[in-house]
């Protein structure tokens, strides 16, 4: 596979994605960046449900 270089020199890299994010875990997303901005710091979350 040929790649073409199309724009060279920038440090970003904006994308958007769709997804169908169930209401519970909009909710835990939601509550984690609140800590986070709160907290300036991080906020962990586990993406794997549990069994």
């Amino acid at each position: 596979m040929d790649g073409v270089i199309l724009h060279s020199g920038f440090d970003g890299l904006r994308f958007t994605i769709q997804a169908d994010i169930p209401p519970e875990f909009r909710e835990e997303l939601a509550s984690a960046k609140a800590y986070a901005k709160e907290s300036h710091g991080e906020a962990w979350l586990n993406l794997v449900p549990s069994r």
